[in-house]
């Protein structure tokens, strides 16, 4: 997969990702990509909120998630 972030001056880090996967790699034709956006919001020093949104077109799902991420 490959990630393309931006920090922005503020608390902001939106992202775009694009994730290429395949189950079988011998196999032609099965591949699948899925692509993401999403921001994450510092809070302060130790604690991050992250949104996302996912979708699959081979699937045609689209999902999303919210997180909340702490470090020491």
């Amino acid at each position: 997969y490959a990630d393309l972030l931006y920090k922005t001056a503020g608390a902001w880090t939106p992202w775009v990702r694009l994730e290429l996967t395949s189950e079988n790699a011998d196999q032609p034709g099965d591949g699948e990509a899925i692509y993401a956006a999403g921001a994450a919001y510092d809070v302060n020093d130790h604690i991050r909120l992250k949104a996302s949104a996912s979708y699959s077109p081979v699937q045609d799902e689209a999902s999303g998630r919210l997180s909340l991420s702490s470090w020491f």
